[in-house]
């Protein structure tokens, strides 16, 4: 039977030495940056759910 394994790399990726360089601040983005990657990817769940019942599938979170 074939089987998918869904890893999402979802993820606030930004320099802070290229927002520092443009004098910009961002309070509380590591807090929403932490919460939203708690969130299951949605694309993700629903490829699972788009996929045939003859296969398999797996969702697996990225360590950190």
């Amino acid at each position: 039977m074939p089987h998918v394994a869904f890893v999402p790399q979802t993820g606030l990726r930004v320099k802070a030495e290229e927002i520092l360089e443009l004098g910009m601040t961002l309070p509380g983005l590591r807090n929403r940056a932490d919460a939203l990657s708690e969130l299951p990817a949605l694309g993700m769940l629903t490829l699972a759910g788009m996929t045939p019942q003859s296969w398999t599938c797996s969702y697996h979170e990225a360590a950190r």
